[in-house]
């Protein structure tokens, strides 16, 4: 019997640390393989979704489905912080609601989408915390068009909060359309 599994957690860490069974870890290890994840091979993207699409298509009964350009260069734009499976539902509701035998931009929902970003932003190591957290809502912000209510998904706080410490940093935001 083979087992294939994934994680995203450092398993050997975690038996170090006693919150992983050693036992099960030397039985499921036996050979372990790091696979990249997508951000850090774009150039798999393409190919990937071309299969996905046609798999997802004949097992939809839809007719055969191609990415348009401009979808493909989206798709290979964007980081992938889920990976193959947030790459498959993406793909997958496209196939859906796609008209015509191209998915294209619109289809990919592409303003759910954020663009790659040119690696983590570094900030000096003497950053007072209060600079740190206006810079990052500065960039989130910045990063979702000023959008207020997808910036504090993002953050993972409550648009009013996120409303007061835009006020009490003096940023510019731009109210839910």
């Amino acid at each position: 019997m083979r087992l294939i599994s994934a994680t995203h957690h450092d398993v050997e860490g975690r038996v170090r640390e006693g919150t992983f069974r050693s036992d099960l870890y030397y039985r499921i290890g036996a050979h372990p393989l790091r696979v990249p994840p997508l951000r850090e091979r774009r150039e798999d993207i393409g190919p990937l979704a071309t299969g996905i699409v046609h798999r997802l298509a004949t097992d939809l009964g839809r007719p055969h489905t191609a990415l348009s350009p401009d979808a493909n260069e989206a798709l290979a734009g964007y980081d992938w912080p889920g990976n193959i499976r947030e790459l498959r539902n993406v793909l997958e509701r496209a196939l859906l609601v796609a008209r015509g035998s191209t998915i294209d931009t619109g289809a990919l929902a592409i303003d759910r989408v954020a663009p790659a970003t040119s690696g983590p932003e570094e900030f000096p190591i003497d950053l007072p915390l209060e600079e740190l957290e206006r810079r990052h809502i500065e960039r989130v912000l910045r990063h979702h068009g000023g959008r207020v209510d997808r910036a504090a998904v993002t953050l993972g706080i409550s648009r009013s909060t996120l409303y007061s410490r835009i006020k009490g940093f003096q940023l510019e935001q731009r109210d839910p359309a």
